[in-house]
């Protein structure tokens, strides 16, 4: 399984370490990553409009467009892609709830609180030539509790089956409506559902 990040920090040395870590947590749950880096909000706009990311990893205070303003033009423009703050401006944790984050992850402690986010996406089917819709879709999330090194814990999930339904306006004649496509919906670690 494979999905984009854009990661937004305007400290260049910091853009490797967390990439590097990000790409480490995600793909110890089987989760690939194709990780862009930009150290202009503006620049990771315009690359938005010809990628689409699952997830965003920005970092709050940065000069000119700070990650707050970046994610609200995100969510202005009705993007709901996954927002995550890597931050040492803690104290602005609530002010990033305008943007509805998934996460906001402290660089003070940045191994821990990257790998504490436990994150479920589904992989729907997909058929050449039909509905165009994301690859990869975060359907559920959870958290930890602070781990000792090499220790585990398992986080359980309900997923509704509704939620893994897209919306196509083909599946009945008079209007649009739910529905599901032929095919097995994985999950990165879990058994494969059948719709």
């Amino acid at each position: 399984m494979n999905i984009k990040i854009a990661l937004y920090d305007d400290d260049v040395k910091a853009l490797p370490v967390i990439a590097g870590a990000a790409e480490s947590a995600f793909q110890e749950k089987g989760i690939y990553t194709d990780i862009q880096r930009f150290t202009s909000g503006k620049a990771m706009l315009q690359a938005m409009e010809q990628t689409q990311f699952q997830v965003i990893l920005l970092d709050i205070e940065m000069p000119g467009m700070d990650g707050i303003a970046v994610g609200k033009k995100v969510r202005a423009q009705g993007n709901d892609t996954q927002i995550v703050y890597v931050s040492e401006a803690e104290r602005r944790v609530f002010e990033s709830f305008l943007v509805q984050p998934l996460d906001f992850v402290r660089k003070s402690n940045f191994l821990n609180d990257i790998a504490a986010v436990v994150e479920l996406y589904y992989t729907p089917p997909y058929t050449n030539g039909g509905i165009e819709k994301a690859s990869v879709n975060l359907i559920e999330f959870g958290k930890t509790s602070l781990l000792e090194p090499g220790a585990s814990e398992a986080v359980s999930f309900r997923v509704a089956l509704e939620d893994m339904a897209f919306y196509d306006s083909s599946c009945v004649k008079t209007a649009a409506a739910t529905c599901w496509r032929q095919g097995s919906t994985r999950f990165p670690s879990a058994p494969t559902p059948t719709p």
